[in-house]
Parts: structure tokens; sequence; C-alpha cells
């Protein structure tokens, strides 16, 4: 069973719908063919980011159950040396002192757009954060 799946889990998911539409309204909700949920829409360009980046943000089982939403920027081959990703599907690393597992969505993509900034001051500086 999905997390979306229960009484209260439907009314999260309601809610995070009804605030993405409102904070983000390029983002939208799909479902893959094992039924989990995620979020993918474009961010950027804006007055803090230069480029525009297909965003995927997708929930995990168990969420939010310690289970932390996983984000991607699938179309970025990033290099080896970015600081900040999981592993070899180069998930982005958002943990920090702030950053909870039940963080809504919109709370996410937040710090994907902070992640966003930083990366591309990467990019340009060489300086890692």
């Amino acid at each position: 069973m999905q997390w979306y799946d229960t009484n209260r889990g439907r009314q999260r998911l309601q809610s995070e719908m009804e605030l993405l539409a409102i904070d983000f309204p390029q983002m939208k909700f799909g479902l893959l063919e094992d039924d989990t949920a995620f979020v993918a829409g474009y961010i950027g360009p804006s007055d803090k980011l230069r480029k525009s980046y297909y965003v995927v943000a997708a929930y995990p089982y168990g969420y939010p159950n310690g289970n932390r939403i996983k984000v991607y920027v699938p179309h970025i081959d990033f290099c080896s040396d970015v600081p900040h990703l999981y592993g070899e599907d180069q998930e982005l690393c958002l943990e920090h002192n702030d950053f909870n597992h039940d963080d809504t969505i919109c709370t996410v993509i937040g710090w994907v757009i902070q992640w966003l900034i930083l990366y591309e001051n990467f990019l340009q500086t060489g300086e890692t954060w």
C-alpha cells in the first residue's frame, strides 16, 4: 500500500497538490507504473537561475515516515566533482540541519532551487558549498 492510499495520505496528497498549483504551477503530479507518486517540471530561468532545469521529485514508498522525497535533474550529466549528489543515480543531496524527511513538496522544491543556485555558482567559480 502506498502512503497516499490511507485517508491521512490522501489528505496530505490533496493539500500538497493544492499548494503546488499555487506556488509552482509548472510542476505536475503523476504516477509511475508501480504507483510511485512524483512531481516533475521545469524550474528557471529566473532572476536567481540562469538556466531552466527539468526536475523530477519522487515520493518513496512509506513517505513521509522517515523516507525523504528523492530529487533528480535527469537531463544533466553532472561531472564527477559536483558536490552534494548521492550515488550513481545522481540524486540531489538536499539534507542539512533544516531539512526534514516529511517536508512538503513545496518546501523540497524550495531546497532544489537553492541547490541549483549553488550549482550554477559552482560551475562559474568552482567554489563548493
